[in-house]
């Protein structure tokens, strides 16, 4: 069985000078951690944006992923949720801005018994939390997270790990509401004649 992997704020290849050898090593670690940790074959899909990348270098034109756009409230991310609305078996990300990612979309991309991962891929990290505890989560964050996510830890693939939750916090039994029918009288004002 395939598992399909789609990894935000991971660019697939670069051709700029200064890191095409750093994303060539991080592309080469994330396939060495899949193939370590989900012990299947797996296809790896890249989403990322130059947009607010550190490197101001990075444009539309010197990188090469799958999708290059932001997932948040664009047409493009819009279009492309309801296309692959529930066909992930995982989400990664990278060393993304946690506090700023739509985790309804990332939610609604996921399988019913998808997971998600926050971690950082290097090779002198192999936990991957190094490079977590220098983001900044904020309580806010946290709590929409918990809402779409239940967090397992300590898991396999590291302390970050989420699996999907049933209805993203929604209510799964609803009560029966009795509605009663109100007869309305019909009133027919008539006028009597008295003789």
């Amino acid at each position: 069985m395939t598992l399909r992997v789609l990894i935000l704020c991971q660019r697939k290849s670069s051709t700029l000078p200064h890191d095409k050898d750093d994303v060539d090593k991080t592309v080469d670690y994330i396939n060495t951690y899949m193939g370590d940790n989900l012990g299947e074959v797996v296809d790896i899909e890249y989403l990322t944006t130059h947009a607010h990348h550190p490197d101001h270098s990075v444009d539309e034109t010197n990188y090469d992923a799958d999708y290059k756009f932001s997932l948040n409230n664009n047409r493009e991310a819009i279009n492309f949720v309801a296309k692959h609305k529930g066909v992930y078996d995982g989400i990664i990300l990278n060393t993304c801005p946690l506090n700023y990612l739509n985790y309804a979309m990332i939610y609604a991309l996921l399988k019913s018994d998808g997971f998600l991962l926050l971690k950082t891929f290097d090779e002198n990290d192999e936990t991957g939390e190094l490079g977590l505890e220098e983001i900044t989560i904020l309580p806010s964050t946290l709590k929409t997270l918990k809402k779409y996510f239940i967090h397992i830890a300590p898991h396999n693939y590291g302390s970050h790990f989420y699996i999907k939750r049933a209805q993203a916090g929604k209510k799964t039994m609803r009560g029966k509401v009795k509605r009663s029918r109100v007869k309305r009288r019909r009133v027919i004002n008539t006028v009597r004649r008295v003789n």
